[in-house]
């Protein structure tokens, strides 16, 4: 129902959720993209400098 319902909102305003969906999947690449580096500089102890900019 709850799909259905996600769906219907969807169809209705899509010319709305076109450019907040785009917005989202830009949003999820940054978040991916700033958790590598996150694991990068985890793995490197060396660059702990770089982590202390991140933060």
């Amino acid at each position: 129902m709850f799909n259905k319902r996600i769906n219907d909102f969807l169809s209705h305003h899509a010319y709305v959720t076109q450019p907040f969906m785009t917005f989202l999947v830009l949003g999820a690449c940054i978040v991916k993209l700033l958790v590598a580096i996150e694991i990068f500089v985890r793995e490197n102890p060396v660059s702990v400098d770089l982590r202390r900019f991140l933060r």
